[in-house]
């Protein structure tokens, strides 16, 4: 699970861990000449709004006059304003700073986290507002201009470290999205993809958004260089944090299926012997098992079922061959609930990037959010899409040459670092596109296979249950039954895998 940190006013980073420059000893390193202009990989995000323009008209909406505001609070205000005032315009990342008993305390981006509870708090907040009308289609951009950006200004920090102020969150799912996006589906794709215990870093709530001097600026926070960057910086955390637990790590998913694992072979080995006999097996004793079939009944009282007739239930004695079978059943259901019980005290580190795929703008269109992807493969954090049926992706010979950004700027730079990795690598600037594509189809591979997974993990146990219910109760003709139950089975698949293609179609 993700710790909750208490600030520790003798580090800089996460408390515990180790020192930034021993943790980057141990990382991919960054190739020399990617050194300027990273900063937009990000900022091309923020440049979907106007922030200066947003950030004045939230500060007239905040007020400037200091009324409400405490004494102490007007001297941190002037305490902030000096410090930034000492901060160059360009060169390194800035952090975000929280004053922690009379002392000022950097706080990393890998402590910029929220959860999905405080987001939701975050929209029940701007949706009772009164002095603003809240719509259904309001985006991200908007959220953050009229609601966020009032919240925090003279604050310094952003809104995520803002509500976390006294215990900072430590980040384990790094979220990749569109500032046009709609912001109320924005959090329902989250909550149908994280967990309430999952720490998310969302860039629109994490970065102090005003251009108001009392915090570093959007360039301040994101650096020159990529390794400065904070949505790298989280992925380098996520990484460093996940190889803790290597293993674990890598084979969450299938630690987390094991239970359904255990319990389908239960499900499946109790419905082929019961088509074997023609009756279901039960436990009579602690090691002796009997078998119950339905008989149709003509003439006597009725035991009226869902089925046209009456049927009764009829006990015989089962061969001493199949004894075992009852208690391996019971043995396998009890092992899949004490399995799932222990998933839910411990839990393998899950720490991943999440992909928002929306109506507004297709994510693989977007350069940023490709370049994000991409970087998260190389240090190999796995990347996941939201659970939505919203397409993702198009069927472009080349992703990355066809993704472009709010500013033509923002463009040339990316891209000129995508061919600095084709350069760097393999010689050829142009080659560094190929790799970004190739990222970009594991990241759809992997996500139809995990639709094709949760098809599966609906539509086996069904499969089982049906031919057992024919079995019982129709007739005793077992090829037929097999034969409607599977047919149920590939049906659905080829649904899910319909709708999985189409979600997240191959570049």
């Amino acid at each position: 699970k993700p710790r909750i940190l208490k600030p520790h006013i003798s580090t800089l980073g996460v408390p515990g861990m180790r020192a930034p420059d021993d943790e980057a000893e141990e990382l991919p390193s960054v190739h020399p000449s990617i050194v300027v202009g990273f900063g937009a990989v990000v900022a091309a995000a923020v440049v979907e709004v106007d922030l200066e323009e947003q950030t004045a008209a939230a500060l007239d909406d905040a007020g400037s006059d200091g009324r409400g505001e405490t004494k102490d609070e007007d001297e941190e205000g002037l305490e902030r304003l000096e410090m930034m005032r000492q901060l160059p315009s360009t060169g390194m990342a800035q952090p975000q700073r929280i004053k922690v008993d009379a002392v000022w305390m950097d706080v990393k981006p890998q402590l910029w986290g929220m959860t999905l509870l405080q987001f939701r708090e975050l929209l029940d907040e701007a949706q009772s507002d009164e002095t603003k009308t809240w719509r259904s289609d309001t985006t991200v951009a908007v959220l953050v201009r009229d609601y966020v950006i009032p919240k925090t200004a003279k604050k310094g920090i952003g809104y995520a470290l803002l509500v976390n102020s006294e215990a900072p969150k430590e980040v384990n799912v790094m979220v990749s999205h569109a500032w046009a996006e709609n912001a109320e589906l924005f959090y329902s794709r989250l909550a149908r993809s994280v967990v309430a215990t999952d720490v998310m870093f969302i860039c629109a709530f994490a970065l102090y958004q005003c251009a108001d001097g009392y915090g570093p600026s959007i360039l301040q926070q994101l650096g020159e260089t990529a390794s400065q960057s904070p949505f790298w910086k989280v992925l380098e955390h996520i990484r460093s944090r996940g190889r803790s637990q290597e293993w674990a790590w890598r084979h969450s998913q299938w630690i987390h299926s094991a239970p359904f694992f255990i319990i389908s072979l239960a499900i499946t080995i109790f419905t082929g012997l019961t088509v074997r006999l023609g009756c279901a097996p039960h436990l009579k004793g602690l090691l002796e098992a009997e078998c119950i079939f339905i008989q149709r009944l003509a003439g006597e009282q009725p035991i009226p079922v869902e089925f046209t007739g009456y049927f009764k239930f009829v006990w015989t004695d089962l061969s001493p061959t199949f004894d075992f079978v009852c208690p391996l059943f019971v043995s396998l259901l009890v092992t899949s609930l004490a399995l799932q019980l222990l998933l839910l005290r411990w839990s393998p580190y899950d720490g991943r990037m999440v992909a928002c795929p929306n109506r507004n703008n297709d994510i693989y269109s977007r350069l940023w959010c490709v370049y994000e992807i991409f970087v998260a493969n190389r240090l190999k954090v796995p990347v996941i899409l939201a659970r939505t049926l919203v397409q993702a992706g198009t069927h472009a010979a080349s992703p990355s040459r066809a993704a472009s950004c709010f500013s033509p700027v923002d463009v040339q730079r990316i891209q000129g670092e995508i061919e600095e990795w084709g350069q760097a690598e393999h010689g050829r600037g142009d080659h560094g596109y190929t790799m970004v594509d190739k990222a970009i189809r594991r990241t759809m591979q992997s996500a139809k296979r995990n639709m094709m997974w949760n098809s599966l993990k609906i539509l086996w146990p069904y499969t089982m249950m049906t031919v057992l219910r024919m079995s019982l109760l129709h007739d005793q003709n077992s090829t037929r039954n097999i034969a409607h139950g599977f047919g149920v089975f590939a049906a659905g698949f080829l649904c899910f895998g319909i709708v999985g293609e189409s979600r997240c179609c191959s570049a």
